[in-house]
């Protein structure tokens, strides 16, 4: 699971000895993630080749039941001989009533947490890029990012772990899991990129927290709304490239 992070890190340490400096590297961060995403992508499917398991359901549905019973469950569960399309707009407006019930509030607070990061430290990771590197990043964040980072930490690990903390004996399997694998994805945004800063790595440890619990207790009690989870993923990265095109 620490492949991703290590990864991330690495790709840093690459652009600073071709721009000449470590401080050099801060605005093509970006670059970081696109390079991780490939390699995570690459070792997703060879891991669920190795297992015999669909790659497929790391995007769709990466626990096998959902963690819903009684009422509860009837009211999230799918309906039977329900028409798919009737089955995807009801998700799709439950996962949106979740969202804002829940999912505004996360954002926000994270939203609060940045304020906090000093103004010339945030500035260094939005710095002018070429054409080219714009119109990569544009092209290749979106795309690549909910195919690799979520799927990585909460479609193949969460339920690894979980299947293994069940083998142990361990109560809660899924809970332990979740806890697991949230702080390691949240300790990952320290790393976009590594400023040795005290204040900025441990801001950004913990900004995004809230929303990855809310987003892994999803993915958990309700797996099917996992392609949603990933088509806000890419929004988010859009915002990354509307922010890159900004410092131009």
């Amino acid at each position: 699971m620490l492949t991703r992070p290590l990864c991330i890190v690495l790709a840093q340490i690459g652009l600073a000895l071709l721009l000449g400096s470590w401080t050099a590297s801060f605005p093509w961060w970006p670059f970081q993630m696109i390079a991780a995403n490939f390699v995570c992508f690459a070792i997703l499917w060879k891991l669920t080749r190795q297992d015999g398991e669909p790659f497929r359901d790391l995007y769709f549905r990466p626990f096998g039941t959902d963690l819903v019973a009684g009422k509860l469950g009837g009211w999230l569960g799918p309906r039977r001989f329900e028409h798919r399309a009737l089955t995807v707009l009801r998700d799709a407006g439950l996962f949106l009533g979740i969202l804002l019930a829940l999912g505004l509030p996360a954002i926000a607070a994270a939203r609060l947490i940045e304020t906090q990061i000093p103004t010339a430290v945030e500035i260094s990771r939005y710095g002018p890029l070429p054409l080219w590197a714009l119109l990569s990043v544009t092209l290749l964040l979106p795309l690549t990012m909910p195919l690799a980072e979520v799927p990585w930490y909460f479609g193949y690990f969460f339920p690894k772990l979980e299947q293994l903390s069940s083998a142990t004996g361990t109560r809660h399997a899924w809970s332990s899991a979740l806890v697991i694998t949230t702080l390691a994805y949240s300790v990952q945004h320290c790393f976009q990129p590594l400023l040795f800063d005290a204040r900025f790595l441990t801001l950004r440890a913990v900004m995004l927290l809230p929303l990855l619990v809310l987003i892994a207790a999803i993915v958990r009690v309700i797996p099917r709304f996992m392609p949603y989870i990933l088509v806000l993923h890419a929004l988010m990265a859009v915002e990354v490239v509307l922010k890159c095109w900004g410092a131009a």
